[in-house]
């Protein structure tokens, strides 16, 4: 099946190497694979010996490396209820630290002078052992993290997120100045300063930065009006030092969002999407629902999904006369920034681009927003929750949008666009995070269950 893949997909799990590996590391022995896998494409040497940085269990590691680090993770089990979730999440996490400090506590006693211990989980804080300040901004999530790395070494040495930081300040000619603690996200650390954001990664995931460097250059080429660039974060500089890829960003103001978006929020949410889309509307780059399905059916691998090809070219030449226009591609309340009911600022714009259909903005708002109340997967929520909105002739702000950009409001028409909006979110997720696809409970929850759920499915199978 001819599906272009432009790059290999990142492994979430391994965001937190920015904030560990030491700057000057260059050569690895790692016995994972996927880890291997991600230095390598960061440009490292691997090597079974003499090497800078040894990555394994406590086991496998030579007993004289000049760096040693042992990460930990808890299996996490998808599809339990919410409450045994919760009592899973503590247990595990204290299994998890007990476990990390052991780790140090043999480093220790093999004698490295420096030994240190970081915990985390994915959009929390990255920890460092001790640091009662950081403690203290965790959420309820961060206190309990899944994740640890202890690492020792025979000489203390800056990270490559602290000296990429370095660099890109002095990159971008700006005074040195205060950053908060470093965030670990799908495969990247982001660190917030005053004036700016850094955004740092390793390997695949530096795509994501590529992407977002393509999208905000393609947005400044379309002279933005006011009412979207004062909501957009600058570019400021952006390279590669050492293994890692960064960019440098200005902050916006505001507060992050709450997960579930009010409507007056939404309303002012709305105003922005609409503007944004007419940037995007000359482009040669147009996103396909046939090539989306392509991807999708690729990676389920079923017979259910032999149809969906066909199933999707129908959609396309329904879709085809809708104008096409600029989107940021993951609009929902974690990359929002807003100052009570106003919005401030749009970030994170690795997902955007000019050719998108409308309404995929509006969409992804409105269910995860949904989720944020259910706690549903996106397939989940897409089946119980925006077929059937979409079916009722969705809601007046949706009418709304729709009349600004020139669009004939039916049910079908939104019906065809959550079907739209599900293949272009979830051939993005499958292209950009290498472990979707050996994940059975997502593919189950967010492809299959949607394949059974997909209206007329039928008249297109073969």
């Amino acid at each position: 099946m001819d599906v272009a893949v432009s790059a290999p997909g990142c492994q979430p799990a391994h965001g937190w190497l920015p904030a560990v590996v030491p700057e000057d590391a260059r050569r690895f022995r790692v016995l994972d694979p996927a880890l291997r896998a991600t230095l390598r494409e960061a440009g490292a040497t691997l090597v079974e010996q003499d090497a800078d940085v040894e990555i394994g269990s406590l086991a496998q590691l030579g007993p004289a490396a000049a760096c040693a680090i042992v990460p930990m993770d808890a299996a996490v089990t998808e599809g339990a209820p919410r409450p045994f979730r919760a009592a899973s999440r503590i247990a595990r996490s204290l299994r998890v630290r007990a476990r990390a400090r052991a780790t140090r506590g043999a480093f220790e006693r093999r004698g490295y002078p420096v030994a240190d211990l970081y915990t985390w989980d994915l959009e929390q804080f990255v920890r460092r052992s001790g640091d009662r300040e950081a403690c203290r901004r965790l959420s309820a999530a961060g206190r309990f993290p899944l994740h640890a790395v202890a690492i020792a070494q025979k000489a203390p040495s800056r990270t490559v997120l602290e000296a990429t930081l370095a660099h890109a300040r002095a990159t971008a000619r700006l005074p040195e100045a205060g950053f908060g603690l470093p965030r670990v996200t799908q495969g990247k650390v982001i660190v917030v300063g005053t004036d700016s954001v850094l955004r740092v990664a390793v390997g695949p995931a530096s795509r994501q930065l590529e992407l977002a460097h393509a999208a905000l250059d393609a947005l400044s080429a379309a002279d933005a009006p006011d009412e979207i660039a004062r909501l957009v974060p600058s570019l400021l500089a952006y390279g590669r030092f050492g293994l890692a890829s960064w960019s440098l960003e200005s902050a916006l103001p505001g507060a992050e969002v709450p997960p579930s978006v009010g409507d007056r929020l939404t309303e002012s949410c709305i105003e922005f999407i609409t503007a944004l889309h007419p940037l995007g509307s000359v482009s040669a780059d147009i996103r396909s629902p046939a090539r989306d399905a392509r991807v999708i059916a690729a990676a389920a691998g079923s017979t259910e999904s032999t149809w969906l090809v066909p199933f999707a070219e129908s959609l396309e030449e329904r879709l085809a006369d809708l104008p096409r226009g600029f989107a940021h591609g993951d609009f929902w309340s974690g990359n929002l920034l807003a100052d009570g009911e106003q919005l401030t600022g749009v970030v994170d714009w690795d997902g955007g681009g000019p050719g998108r259909l409308p309404l995929l903005d509006l969409l992804h708002l409105r269910l995860c927003s949904y989720r944020s109340r259910t706690r549903e997967l996106l397939g989940p929520g897409l089946v119980t929750y925006l077929l059937p909105w979409a079916r009722s002739g969705g809601d007046a702000l949706t009418r709304g949008y729709c009349r600004r950009l020139g669009l004939e409001h039916t049910p079908r028409l939104l019906e065809d666009m959550v079907v739209a909006y599900w293949l272009d979110r979830i051939a993005h997720e499958l292209e950009m995070y290498a472990d979707r696809v050996r994940r059975p409970f997502w593919m189950a929850r967010n492809v299959h269950h949607v394949l059974a759920a997909l209206p007329l499915r039928q008249s297109s199978a073969p």
